[in-house]
């Protein structure tokens, strides 16, 4: 079945008129009752005929495959309920920015639905931000964010599912099939309609049916002559440049392995180790990935380095009498170099061939304690790594705690782009969403004492964290949630649970990059 699928260049076509006209076409005049939203037919061969009213202007509609039924989830961008959002023409897909379940969608074209009947192997995509990854969807967009593989022209239609009549000002289905992804199950899926029987736009129609899934996650890297890469939705993109592009995710060159992080590239990409089965694995946190950097080659004192993935390095056991390296039985989780998630394992080699298996997986978030203790000096703590680290000049760590004073890695304190914001909440699981901005960066702050006690570099929101007890000389942690900006730009929640002489009791939670969802 992947023969069927299409790697297209964008294309770019004017899109600015279609849009105006789009919008210019009869809208209804309320929201659809709760109970004329979704009407399902059993067409009797194994498929489903769903027409959804999607008309209203700002609603969505969430739709979760499995029992073709609408859900209300109460934060969407948190909520595995549903794979698929509609309004009007917009599709949104519960995976990338739109979601954390993971869900991806591939486009076949040239092929009948009923000729469908295996997922294809790759080609899959998750959702957006308007003009990230490479393709930007077009201009009559309007939503924060879109799946490409809806939106996107294809060489069925020149916007995406749909073609757009200017003179008519209507919308008709292309003759498209998409296959979509969740989890372990594939549905194949095409639009049948955009219009009511009074003629009232909004009102998509499609046909849905299961699909057996793909012959298997494996894929084969040749990489005996040179780096060859790997993307999280397990195709092979052709890169000119590893060190400017977004692309790829995995680098392999002989028994060489790099992520798109670190010294490796421009990306965000890490990989940690996990100790389960590939199929226990079914979803990914977002602390712990370590980033590329410069390592030792293989080989004999004084072989040189090369920048590859640390957590990667010992993938193989190596026989110095034949010569021949051999795949660990182990279990990695990878980080994309834009934010996204899969889990991956090398399970054959031979000279420089790989077989590998890797699947995507949707965002856990996790919510971790630690111990600190800052009663000697400043520590400086990576709350992405979720360590220690010891390079106080550098953008690697992003928060700093001597005995009641806390940095981030920002202003006076440091070169990053931290901060920090104080919320109203006393409970660190009430914070859902970390605001864009209102971040205190770190400036000089008078010492606790008297005055005349001195300055330091510390950050003055942060600097609110505890209260003091002058006969007792005691301090206490104060009820306060605070959201961190990272040195990376990136969002993580902290409460101090536990203080005492210098030893911190934190809990905190780290959004991932490209995320303020908690």
């Amino acid at each position: 079945m992947s023969s069927y699928l299409q790697y297209r260049p964008l294309i770019v076509i004017p899109l600015a008129l279609l849009w105006a006209c789009a919008e210019d076409l009869p809208e209804p005049d309320a929201p659809p009752t709760a109970d004329s939203k979704l009407v399902a037919k059993d067409l009797g061969d194994g498929s489903f005929e769903l027409t959804l009213d999607a008309s209203h202007q700002t609603d969505w509609l969430y739709l979760a495959l499995t029992d073709r039924s609408l859900k209300a989830p109460a934060a969407p961008l948190d909520s595995t309920e549903w794979d698929l959002a509609f309004r009007r023409f917009h599709v949104r897909v519960n995976g990338g920015v739109s979601g954390t379940k993971g869900v991806e969608v591939a486009t076949l074209t040239g092929t009948a639905f009923d000729a469908v009947t295996q997922a294809p192997d790759s080609g899959y995509r998750m959702d957006t931000a308007k003009g990230e990854g490479g393709e930007a969807p077009p201009d009559f967009v309007n939503a924060v964010d879109a799946n490409l593989a809806f939106n996107l022209p294809n060489e069925e239609s020149e916007s995406g599912w749909y073609h757009y009549d200017p003179v008519a000002h209507t919308l008709s289905p292309a003759e498209v099939v998409y296959v979509v992804r969740v989890g372990a199950q594939h549905h194949k899926l095409r639009f049948l309609a955009y219009y009511d029987s009074a003629g009232t736009p909004g009102f998509v129609k499609i046909q849905i049916a299961p699909v057996d899934p793909p012959t298997g996650p494996a894929r084969r890297i040749e990489a005996a002559t040179g780096w060859a890469y790997l993307n999280l939705a397990g195709n092979l993109p052709t890169v000119a440049d590893p060190s400017a592009s977004t692309a790829w995710d995995l680098g392999f060159n002989h028994t060489q392995l790099a992520s798109n992080g670190g010294t490796s590239g421009p990306g965000r990409a890490g990989v940690m180790q996990v100790d389960l089965p590939f199929a226990q694995v079914t979803s990914a946190g977002t602390v712990g990935y370590e980033p590329d950097t410069l390592l030792p080659i293989p080989g004999p004192p004084g072989s040189g380095t090369f920048s590859g993935n640390p957590v990667l390095l010992d993938w193989y056991d190596y026989d110095p009498i034949h010569h021949v390296a051999t795949p660990k039985d182990q279990v990695y989780l990878v980080r994309g170099a834009t934010g996204g998630y899969a889990k991956f394992r090398i399970t054959g080699y031979e000279s420089g061939n790989f077989e590998v298996e890797i699947v995507g997986v949707p965002r856990g978030q996790e919510t971790r304690t630690l111990e600190i203790d800052a009663s000697a000096g400043w520590t400086y703590w990576s709350l992405s790594l979720g360590r220690v680290v010891t390079s106080s000049l550098s953008t690697e760590w992003d928060l700093a705690l001597s005995r009641t004073n806390l940095r981030t890695n920002s202003g006076t304190s440091g070169p990053g782009a931290g901060g920090a914001w104080v919320s109203t909440e006393t409970s660190l699981d009430a914070v859902t969403q970390a605001p864009t901005d209102g971040y205190q960066v770190d400036a000089l702050v008078p010492l606790p004492g008297p005055p005349g006690s001195g300055e330091i570099s510390a950050n003055p929101v942060l600097a609110g964290w505890y209260n003091y007890d002058p006969v007792t000389h005691a301090v206490s942690p104060k009820p306060t949630v605070f959201v961190v900006r990272t040195a990376q730009g990136d969002y993580a929640k902290l409460q101090v649970e536990g203080y005492s002489g210098g030893r911190y009791t934190l809990r905190y939670a780290y959004a991932g990059p490209a995320s303020a969802q908690f």
